[in-house]
């Protein structure tokens, strides 16, 4: 099965907990003016310098340090070069010595990508691992719109609260359905199995969390736009620090 995502392996995860036999491609050829992704997610792993930090120069100098991948950044993420890890041949890719079971990381309190270290080339390790999933990824790059004040009004939602439980069952309600409406027979079946899951959705609260989330979203709205484009031009250059 072929499918609009960088990611198919969790399409066909979700596939097969809804009890259906498929395994998904990526599949990219299908690209026109009318192809999107909306991305709602806040980012994650963030790394960040505290307001009220005693000494800021400091802490960026030790930022660049850690992250330095012309002196010691690589090296920190996965050890010695020559000896632990080498390069491929066009240097998109480490080629490692050891493994994770090898090294012992979780006990040491490691992790096998470095939190400080990501860059283009160890995340395209971790998801680009095939040409296809690599040229995938390219592809949606191109076509993503982002709104993280979407992932933030979701985070607003306490544990225990209605609004959650709501939330939870909407995301199963999707990931059952959404393979059942790809797998269609038909675009009118297609359609009758899309308008279902809307009705599902609202017979689960979908209104209600929707005009719960309205009442937060323009006021984020707006306090995300004055803060938008900070840091657009990057991460302070070491000599403007000495």
């Amino acid at each position: 099965m072929a499918s609009l995502t960088s990611a198919p392996q969790n399409l066909s995860n979700n596939a097969k907990d809804a009890g259906l036999d498929h395994e998904y491609v990526a599949l990219n050829t299908l690209f026109t003016d009318q192809s999107a992704e909306i991305a709602a997610d806040t980012g994650w792993r963030g790394m960040f310098i505290s307001k009220d930090c005693s000494n800021p120069e400091a802490a960026i100098k030790a930022v660049l340090f850690l992250t330095s991948k012309e002196d010691n950044g690589y090296n920190m993420l996965w050890g010695k070069e020559g000896e632990d890890w080498n390069w491929n041949e066009d240097k998109t890719e480490a080629i490692l010595n050891w493994t994770t079971a090898e090294s012992d990381l979780m006990e040491q309190r490691q992790f096998l990508w470095g939190w400080l270290g990501h860059d283009g080339i160890s995340n395209n390790m971790q998801y680009g691992n095939t040409p296809a999933n690599r040229e995938a990824l390219e592809w949606v790059g191109k076509i993503i719109e982002r709104n993280p004040v979407l992932g933030k009004v979701m985070n607003q939602m306490d544990t225990e609260s209605e609004e959650f439980i709501i939330y939870q069952n909407l995301l199963e309600l999707n990931k059952l359905h959404a393979n059942k409406i790809m797998l269609a027979s038909s675009e009118e079946e297609a359609l009758k199995l899309y308008d279902e899951m809307i009705q599902n959705a609202d017979d689960l609260g979908g209104q209600r969390l929707n005009e719960w989330a309205n009442t937060l979203y323009l006021d984020m709205k707006i306090e995300y736009e004055k803060v938008r484009h900070i840091g657009e031009e990057g991460w302070l250059k070491e000599e403007q620090l000495n």
